[in-house]
């Protein structure tokens, strides 16, 4: 598969990666678009045998009636990959690490690792690698050792040996009892150079390419990863140009990148701030040097300001990646405790609101309790009725009272109360029943 490494407005996100993989060694191999003979790449897979010649190991086949021969140094030369000192593996925790440096949300107790559980520039990364460089037909989700030891190779500025990656897989091929079509770009490519006088076919295999489609699937958030992003390592940066102000008359020296299996030196020794004085190889000048010129001396020192604030600003670019880093981090952390302290409250308002309904419903649940068992009928009509409600219906208020000017009973008397030279009258008068007979005798009365 052909990679994608086009910068547009709409992968804005992914510019770095692009830059870093254009920069890289593997560029060529990454985007070489041969036209694929089906023919020739068959005939090669058909007749394909391993061969050992002075301890080299070959894969020999005939193509068109001509032998070829592949081996680990022809494909480096062919595929640019310029890997000859290159290392193909790395001590696990050196993976482990520099793999939980990357932002990996997975568990570290195995080592093939989900592509998913990367931010989006990391998965970008491992994604290319898989799809372009590596032996895999399926299981395009797992990031195996030896892409993950590459692709760590790549991020720490260490040489990984992918000539010796390809022939392997090729090797390994050969005994496979399922076979496809494995590499057909860079059997093309090796059979170009090795056939030169020889006609293509014009039967085209087709080469699969990634699109933009793969930046919108990059950025996609899994359902068991934060969505917290992880930024590059510093060395993976593009480094400013001369149109960004980054000019010094003296360029400094480069410093190696730190990594797993190469720490750097002194590295207990506290490092002076760039940020807050200037470098002790460009002091600037404590007076101004006279001269005929009169103007020299501002030049000069003017010109190493110039020189100064440049510096400060390369020294600033490749320090933001690593405090967005840092930032990221103490986010994440905040996050887990905010997440944390929220749960924790929620479960004692949970608790709180609990109890305080069980009393409501205590409260409510309790029966109006009567003397007499003949009003046990009312506890059923109230159905927990507040008492405000109640007194309500069931009671007439003094304030309800309307002036009439007539002379009426009082409420269970049916007499007549006069006050400031008014009459006042019941809404109806109240019988109170005194006993059982009582309300017998009057349900009669009113039947």
């Amino acid at each position: 598969m052909v990679a994608y490494l086009e910068k547009t407005d709409g992968n804005a996100e992914f510019h770095e990666i692009i830059d870093f993989l254009t920069r890289s060694s593997i560029h060529y191999a990454l985007t070489v678009s041969p036209v694929v003979s089906t023919t020739f790449v068959e005939q090669f897979w058909m007749t394909a045998k391993s061969k050992t010649i002075n301890n080299v190991r070959y894969i020999t086949a005939t193509v068109a009636g001509k032998p070829v021969s592949i081996s680990e140094a022809s494909i480096r030369s062919d595929l640019q990959f310029n890997d000859a000192a290159g290392i193909d593996v790395l001590p696990n925790q050196a993976i482990f690490d520099t793999i939980q440096l990357m932002g990996y949300e997975g568990d570290l107790n195995t080592l093939t690792f989900n592509k998913g559980l990367f931010s989006p520039q990391w998965k970008f990364l491992f994604h290319t690698i898989i799809h372009c460089l590596s032996s895999k037909s399926t299981s395009w989700d797992q990031i195996p050792t030896n892409i993950a030891t590459a692709v760590i190779c790549l991020a720490t500025n260490q040489v990984y040996n992918f000539s010796k990656l390809i022939f392997d897989g090729m090797m390994r091929h050969l005994d496979a009892k399922k076979k496809f079509v494995m590499y057909p770009r860079f059997i093309l490519v090796f059979l170009t150079n090795q056939l030169k006088n020889v006609p293509v076919p014009l039967d085209h295999f087709p080469i699969n390419a990634l699109t933009t489609k793969v930046f919108s699937f990059m950025v996609k958030k899994g359902k068991k990863i934060s969505g917290n992003v992880t930024p590059l390592f510093p060395s993976m940066l593009a480094q400013p140009t001369e149109d960004e102000g980054a000019v010094s008359e003296r360029p400094s020296e480069t410093q190696p990148t730190p990594s797993p299996t190469h720490p750097s030196e002194d590295q207990s020794e506290p490092q002076p701030d760039p940020f807050l004085r200037p470098s002790s190889s460009n002091p600037l000048p404590d007076s101004i040097p006279e001269g005929s010129g009169g103007n020299h001396g501002v030049t000069t020192q003017a010109a190493q300001i110039k020189d100064l604030k440049a510096q400060i600003k390369q020294l600033k670019k490749k320090a933001k990646p690593v405090i967005s880093h840092h930032n990221a981090w103490i986010k994440s952390v905040s996050m887990k405790k905010r997440l944390a302290w929220k749960k924790s409250l929620k479960t004692k308002l949970m608790q709180k609101e609990s109890v305080s309904k069980q009393g409501r419903k205590r409260a409510k649940s309790e029966p109006t309790v009567h003397k007499d068992p003949a009003f046990d009928y009312l506890d059923d009509a109230m159905d927990y009725m507040e008492p405000e409600d109640a007194y309500d219906e069931g009671t007439v208020k003094k304030q309800e009272f309307v002036p009439t000017g007539q002379n009426i009973a009082e409420p269970n008397e049916g007499t007549v109360e006069k006050k400031d030279g008014n009459s006042y009258e019941s809404a109806a008068p109240i019988t109170v029943f005194r006993d059982d007979e009582t309300i017998a005798q009057f349900l009669v009365t009113i039947s």
